[in-house]
């Protein structure tokens, strides 16, 4: 099943990622957690990240393979509407799970970054330091709206993919992550 999902988007759905837009600098990269629990060393670094795409997939029969073979496919259009492109759903949704089983209520409080939140537990470090400067939310308790949650997990996603070369890099997963199914 996987691999007829991979043909039908490389068939039917060209959606491309742009190319990071040009935002204010950076100056500290947040810190990111290991899946141990341990806090890597902030970096400097330059920031860049693109704006929510307009153009989503209209393929229904693609989205309703998507939202039945990925966990969290309740959450498929508001991410797709967040700007998160179709391409990328498997691995997110996989992350939406592992990081809040898609309860957009989660909040780990004990997270030492000031708390994460939300369906991509964004902690307070992005929220207080990048995202409230660069215009994506106001208050840290925003990012419980999934829509504001999403569209601050794409920024934060652009801005790994230029830094790092890696989009995943914040939420600690390797570029070329396969993750499971919900049917295998």
């Amino acid at each position: 099943m996987r691999y007829i999902i991979a043909a039908l988007l490389l068939s039917c759905c060209s959606v491309t990622s742009k190319p990071p837009t040009s935002l204010p600098p950076l100056e500290l990269e947040p810190p990111r957690t290991t899946t141990a629990g341990q806090e890597e060393s902030p970096e400097r670094s330059q920031i860049a990240a693109t704006e929510p795409k307009e153009s989503v997939s209209n393929d229904v029969e693609l989205k309703n393979a998507l939202r039945q073979n990925n966990p969290c496919g309740q959450w498929l259009d508001t991410a797709l509407a967040a700007g998160w492109p179709i391409e990328l759903w498997h691995q997110q949704s996989y992350v939406i799970w592992r990081e809040s089983r898609c309860n957009i209520d989660s909040w780990n409080r004990t997270d030492p970054n000031g708390g994460s939140r939300g369906l991509m537990q964004i902690n307070g470090f992005w929220c207080q330091k990048w995202l409230q400067k660069q215009g994506v939310l106001k208050t840290c308790d925003e990012l419980f709206d999934p829509n504001v949650n999403l569209r601050a997990a794409w920024a934060i996603f652009n801005y790994s993919t230029a830094k790092n070369a890696n989009g995943w890099h914040p939420w600690s997963m390797k570029l070329d992550f396969d993750p499971p199914t919900v049917n295998g």
